[in-house]
């Protein structure tokens, strides 16, 4: 699972993917909507390959987390992620991510 093109844009809700890269803007397409829009290289980005989760142990990639999380689900999800509360998505988590630590997510 590449992740590294998906990314989060500071000030905006949402994923975004990265379609070209200048040399002062990145063009970046909404994941939720398809709009696209310039990201200037003013703006922090995180790229979701750079990010992890904690753990009682070591951080853990997302891209991991994730890749257990399409594994356990068989490449599909067993609920709707925009209809489910904090309690089945922590629930979900603490099936696929055992050791998260919970103070800090």
């Amino acid at each position: 699972m590449d992740l590294s093109k998906i990314i989060t844009v500071a000030g905006r809700s949402g994923l975004y993917r990265i379609l070209a890269q200048g040399r002062q803007a990145l063009i970046v397409e909404s994941l939720a909507d398809g709009k696209r829009l310039p990201v200037h290289s003013s703006v922090r980005v995180s790229s979701l390959e750079e990010i992890s989760m904690f753990t009682t142990g070591d951080d853990v990639p997302l891209t991991e987390v994730l890749g257990k999380l399409f594994e356990q689900e068989g490449g599909k999800l067993g609920f709707d992620l925009r209809k489910a509360d904090d309690e089945a998505l922590y629930a979900k988590l603490g099936e696929v991510l055992p050791d998260h630590d919970r103070e800090r997510i």
